[in-house]
């Protein structure tokens, strides 16, 4: 009888429920356990859960209840235990697309609960408790809302196509429509994405050349001694180590915050911009203290504009899609981008945490009519007089209108 068994019976037993092949395979059990080696060795492989000799952890038992959350009981081999999987709990999450809880009971056990996120949503204006905060997507866990304040400053990069230049459409939106005192000064190398809010009463510059940039780098550095010069001033009395600190503390002199955001930053990266790139190493790490915040993107990035320094000073990276594993590697100190499919999706580091989330998604059009609707465009009249001062700037001395003096080219007191 057991030269007519089909394959079928060889690998999962015949009607009898008859031992075969001398009594190995009863029931499937040596076919489920070969199943579940492949479907989770290479996981637990790239994620080096394995001890010296190579071996990994054998799956007991692997149940999914109704709601497709999934039991998985380990046997772990000699040389691995429970903190090995909690030291790659965030890798094994992205990796299973699941929210995972760890337990041991002589074996280990996985709760494994999957997180399921959308492959679109509309963008939406929510106003936000602080001035910096932004509402820029959705994670597993429930909306992503990033403090630029908290940040203090943010990278940006991903392919063509993967939903980066939307996100920063989103941010400086949200920064235009929110009701506190923010000045925006957008940097569009390209030309093409940050137009649209050129003529903003928040946007106090539009810059499309390096040369341009430089001024502006020299702008903030002046208005960043004005500002620790003020908070030095009044030393005595309080201590201030921070923009909000101040703000809080003199409402009725309160400084607006500072948010300057640079499209396609690599352009920065040829050699003839070398002074240029260091200048603005100097600003990341001085201008944060005094409301002053930096948003970068770029396509890929590069090691010559994220150099050490940088990233030291901009901690909170956002990846979308990168062209290889060496791109994940720079913006966010691990691979990951790279397999993000889905246009809008990104990886984030932020508060030392890495998180996925997928963008918010609004077009230039929709942009126009929310921008006519909270009536953000400047007035002809005002565009005038903001040229009037520029030139005026340009012929007199500056004056400080914090301390309300006149302050000599050297700005020493």
């Amino acid at each position: 009888m057991a030269c007519l068994m089909t394959m079928k019976d060889l690998f999962y037993g015949n009607s009898l429920n008859m031992p075969v092949i001398g009594g190995i395979v009863i029931g499937g059990l040596l076919l489920n356990s070969l199943f579940h080696e492949r479907k989770y060795e290479k996981l637990f492989r790239n994620c080096g859960l394995e001890n010296k000799d190579g071996e990994i952890p054998v799956i007991i038992k692997e149940e999914e209840e109704k709601d497709g959350i999934k039991t998985i009981v380990l046997h772990l081999p000699e040389g691995l235990c429970m903190s090995d999987f909690e030291k790659k709990k965030e890798q094994l999450e992205q990796a299973m697309n699941c929210k995972i809880e760890l337990g041991f009971n002589k074996n280990l056990i996985i709760k494994a609960t999957p997180m399921t996120l959308s492959n679109r949503y509309d963008y939406i204006f929510i106003g936000q408790e602080k001035p910096l905060e932004v509402y820029c997507g959705e994670t597993h866990d429930g909306p992503f809302i990033l403090d630029i304040e908290k940040c203090p400053h943010v990278i940006v990069a991903g392919e063509t196509g993967s939903g980066k230049s939307s996100l920063l459409r989103n941010i400086v939106l949200s920064l235009i429509l929110n009701s506190y005192n923010i000045e925006l000064h957008l940097v569009d190398f390209q030309s093409v994405e940050l137009g649209i809010f050129e003529n903003c009463r928040k946007v106090k510059s539009y810059c499309e050349r390096p040369e341009e940039f430089e001024q502006l780098l020299e702008e903030l550095e002046k208005e960043n001694e004005r500002r620790r010069k003020l908070f030095r001033s009044v030393k005595e009395r309080t201590y201030i180590n921070n923009l909000s600190a101040w703000n809080k503390r003199y409402p009725k002199r309160a400084l607006p915050y500072i948010v300057v955001v640079i499209d396609e930053f690599a352009r920065l990266a040829e050699k003839e911009y070398e002074e240029l790139m260091e200048r603005f190493r100097t600003r990341v790490s001085m201008d944060r203290k005094v409301g002053i915040h930096y948003i970068i993107s770029m396509q890929r990035p590069d090691v010559k504009c994220i150099s050490g320094s940088i990233k030291a000073n901009m901690p909170t990276r956002i990846a979308f899609k990168t062209v290889s594993q060496v791109d994940s590697e720079v913006i966010l100190d691990q691979k990951g981008a790279e397999d993000l499919k889905q246009p809008g999706r990104f990886l984030a580091r932020y508060c030392g945490e890495i998180k996925e989330a997928h963008a918010l998604y609004i077009e230039p059009n929709q942009v126009m009519k929310l921008l006519k609707q909270y009536n953000a465009f400047k007035t002809p009249e005002e565009i005038k007089a903001q040229k009037q001062e520029e030139m005026r700037k340009l012929r007199e001395r500056c004056i400080n209108p914090y301390l309300k003096k006149v302050v000599p080219n050297d700005y020493s007191t």
